[in-house]
């Protein structure tokens, strides 16, 4: 290809014209002084130009140990083994995502294509799971049965306007990148919705989609999640064929019939690759969402790093950027912040000084080295001793003197921090971008208020396991374990109209209640769970108000 097998210049003049240069030439690396050679040698000679429109290039598949693989050496799991105990789309996927599509070498490793399995397939198949059941409570609940409306209103929820978003985004890139046999930055692409799908839009829209919003807005979450998944099917079938079409199948008892009814979608890999829809298409919703997840993941950071459980309400979340732009983006979003962090108050500023905030300076010394060569080392040893001014002042005139040798723009990283030391009440995380500064001081005010919330959700849903109405009167009783501190009891101080309002009662410890009262209801739960918090440890029960 693409001479001999035409049997050229002897038989198949026009074909061979028509076909040539090739739109690509796929080989490893090793062929570089080899096939690829010889036929850009002959292009060149015969043709003055280049055999192919696209020279693609990979890499090769090394054992674990970076070296040859061998049948002598035995150093590589047998591969049918690996797709038997992983599947083959997963093994697929894992060297589609490696350096080889980019023409480098990779060490393969077993457990990279678990982490496919874990990571992606599963988290995608367990989309599809939430997706279905929320489906069948939606059609028991309003005895209808769902399916995706391709012409629904456009939905006025931000998460259901995002996800969207992301998809038109992706469906766009996948179209422009693959056009250009640019594989290595479609997968990663592809593997981003579906953390967004799992980790944000689900997490964030788990009641809606159960119902919480009312039929319409439960529809619109369903027709969005609908889309989403369909979406990924189509795009992903190229790559994981078997777990597309699962997907695929699955989703067709609420799939719509085809506006064209000549249409074959029996299978994923008979339906058209989508087509992007300019109506969904937002590019500030996306920044704006993109921005929010990374000031929750930075807070998400600092809680682990301190070991605060989420379920802690934490008091004021500072958030410091220099754009005004990200801050207003970050606002928009607040209420999300507030629930996920569980934040009281968040404050938004650019105000370096009421922060704290200074400058540092590293480099990427690797790139530096090229340009500075023997000069280098100078540089290198004097960056540590840069003070916060000198930093600064490089951001903003462009330039710097560090030790007899002049850098500009480009040649240093300039970074924002909070120096904090030892603080027992504040603990900071930055992406290099925002900084985030976070009130890590336990509150028993908040506390106390946290303990109510949560006792009020087990009390709703006690009555609701137990097929109370709204009207009826119940008190409630709470039974701590043996040895753990009565809380609610502090809690309930100054919180009983809260609690009026709330559960229609004031909690009574078990003990104190009176005898002969009618048990409604009583929890059924592992005390022992290990997210529940030790003043959470106790057991709600329902009595009839005499």
């Amino acid at each position: 290809m693409p001479y001999a097998q035409s049997h050229y210049p002897f038989e198949n003049v026009e074909r061979f014209q028509k076909s040539y240069p090739a739109d690509f030439v796929s080989e490893g690396i090793d062929q570089t002084r080899g096939w690829f050679y010889t036929l850009l040698v002959l292009g060149t000679q015969l043709f003055d130009t280049a055999p192919w429109k696209n020279l693609i290039v990979t890499g090769l598949v090394l054992a674990a140990d970076g070296k040859k693989m061998s049948k002598k050496l035995k150093n590589y799991p047998d591969p049918m083994e690996v797709v038997s105990k992983y599947g083959a789309d997963c093994v697929r996927l894992f060297l589609v995502n490696s350096p080889v599509v980019r023409g480098d070498n990779l060490r393969f490793r077993e457990e990279g294509v678990k982490d496919i399995l874990t990571n992606v397939i599963l988290k995608w198949i367990n989309s599809l799971n939430f997706y279905l059941g929320a489906v069948e409570m939606f059609d028991l609940a309003q005895g209808d049965k769902f399916v995706y409306d391709h012409d629904a209103p456009k939905s006025q929820n931000v998460m259901d306007r995002w996800i969207l978003a992301r998809c038109q985004t992706l469906i766009q890139h996948v179209t422009d990148e693959m056009a250009a046999y640019r594989l290595y930055t479609v997968i990663p692409r592809l593997l981003d919705l579906i953390a967004d799908l799992t980790n944000w839009y689900i997490r964030f829209n788990r009641q809606r989609l159960k119902g919480s919003g009312g039929v319409e807005d439960t529809r619109a979450a369903l027709n969005t999640l609908y889309e989403a998944l369909h979406t990924l099917c189509l795009t992903m079938s190229s790559f994981t064929p078997f777990t597309s079409e699962s997907v695929y199948q699955s989703l067709l008892a609420t799939s719509p019939p085809p506006k064209d009814p000549s249409a074959d979608v029996r299978s994923v890999h008979f339906v058209s690759f989508p087509e992007m829809r300019k109506e969904y298409f937002d590019p500030v919703i996306e920044r704006q969402v993109q921005r929010l997840k990374a000031v929750i993941d930075l807070g998400r950071v600092i809680r682990d790093r301190k070991t605060l459980k989420v379920k802690m309400p934490l008091k004021e979340l500072v958030i410091f950027h220099h754009d005004q732009e990200y801050l207003d983006d970050v606002k928009s979003l607040e209420s999300y912040i507030a629930a996920e962090l569980n934040i009281v108050n968040i404050v938004y500023t650019s105000d370096e000084s009421a922060v704290g905030i200074k400058y540092m300076a590293t480099a990427d010394f690797a790139t530096l080295g090229r340009k500075l060569r023997k000069d280098l080392g100078k540089v290198r040893g004097a960056l540590p001793s840069l003070t916060s001014d000198q930093c600064k002042a490089f951001v903003t005139e462009g330039k710097m003197n560090v030790s007899g040798v002049e850098l500009v723009t480009g040649d240093l990283i300039v970074s924002r921090f909070v120096e904090l030391g030892d603080s027992k009440t504040h603990e900071s995380a930055t992406d290099m971008d925002v900084i985030v500064l976070l009130d890590i001081r336990r509150h028993p005010e908040l506390e106390r208020m946290a303990l109510l919330r949560a006792l009020t959700a087990r009390v709703n849903k006690l009555r609701k396991e137990a097929g109370l109405k709204p009207s009826d009167k119940v008190d409630v009783l709470y039974k701590y374990d043996d040895g753990e501190q009565d809380l609610i009891r502090e809690a309930v101080g100054g919180n009983e109209e809260y609690l009026t309002r709330a559960v229609g009662a004031i909690p009574i410890e078990a003990s104190q209640a009176g005898e002969g009262t009618k048990l409604l209801g009583t929890e059924k739960r592992a005390k022992e769970a290990e997210d529940i918090g030790a003043e959470e440890r106790f057991v709600l029960s329902l009595v009839e108000r005499v």
